[in-house]
């Protein structure tokens, strides 16, 4: 184990380091929004330290169905605002874990694919807080209406659209 991780370029060993940081965000989420069962505590750490180790296989699906189970065990309330940190923690599990496992330990990660992904992932991750924002926010307010809120929703999918097609076009003429 000690050689692998000498032999594993820098690049990656930062990535490992952002899944057990976004992760333990995401448990964070979880304790500030409910009250985690200790039996998944365990098994949540155990797949923590499987992601960790073994990027390259179906663990990282693991981490991802034991954390939504957590959530979905501990949390009472789903219209927490405490919601939209998880699933940035868990979007950016995933992005890492997705990115860590594309090459082999001793290369380094392409410098263009890395900013391709960061991009991506702050793209979904602002459609996912812009739209869990509106929401949280609509939830509960016995004067809004259901148009309203597909209104909503459509101009948020309209932006996403856009910037989509505005990055597109920047990545085409870069080209």
């Amino acid at each position: 184990m000690a050689r692998r991780i000498g032999a594993t370029h820098r690049d990656r060993l930062l990535l490992g380091a952002v899944i057990v940081g976004a992760a333990l965000l995401f448990w964070c989420a979880a304790q500030a929004a409910g009250d985690p069962p200790a039996f998944l505590v365990g098994l949540f750490v155990l797949a923590l330290a499987a992601v960790t180790v073994n990027p390259h296989t179906a663990t990282g699906a693991g981490l991802l169905l034991v954390s939504v189970w957590l959530w979905y065990v501990a949390v009472d309330d789903s219209t927490t605002w405490w919601s939209l940190v998880a699933g940035c923690a868990l979007l950016t599990v995933h992005s890492a874990q997705s990115l860590l496992a594309s090459g082999p330990d001793p290369a380094p990660v392409p410098t263009t694919i890395a900013r391709t992904w960061l991009r991506r992932t702050l793209a979904v991750a602002g459609v996912t807080l812009a739209t869990g924002a509106l929401t949280l926010t609509l939830h509960g307010r016995s004067s809004t209406s259901t148009t309203a809120t597909i209104i909503g929703l459509a101009v948020v999918a309209a932006a996403v659209v856009a910037v989509l097609i505005a990055a597109r076009d920047q990545g085409d003429e870069a080209h």
